[in-house]
């Protein structure tokens, strides 16, 4: 009888029919609900900061690329910049690392 026991029984998930407006519309929902990232809240920070080394090196900036203050890349001093430096370095040393590995392999 464990057809007749309630923990067994699988809850029934409403039918979604997909279709294109349904679609759109929960893709535009998604893009008006989008939170502030950490970039955004911490530009203040990022300019007023003394200690520019502490953000150095942070996961953020990966993550959040597309929100790195474009104007402030032009200064050599700023976090975004240094750290755009940091990301570039880290990307041809990897590239390095791939090659050498690959080279290795035949």
């Amino acid at each position: 009888m464990a057809d007749d026991d309630p923990e067994h029984k699988k809850k029934a998930r409403p039918t979604v029919i997909l279709n294109r407006d349904y679609v759109v519309k929960k893709l535009n929902q998604r893009q008006t609900v989008k939170k502030a990232s950490p970039l955004m809240t911490l530009q203040e920070i990022f300019e007023e900061a003394p200690d520019k080394d502490r953000f150095i090196g942070d996961t953020m900036f990966w993550k959040y690329f597309e929100d790195i203050n474009t104007e402030r890349i032009k200064h050599t001093g700023s976090v975004e910049y240094r750290n755009l430096r940091v990301m570039c370095l880290e990307t041809v040393f990897y590239l390095c690392i791939l090659f050498l590995f690959t080279l290795y392999v035949y």
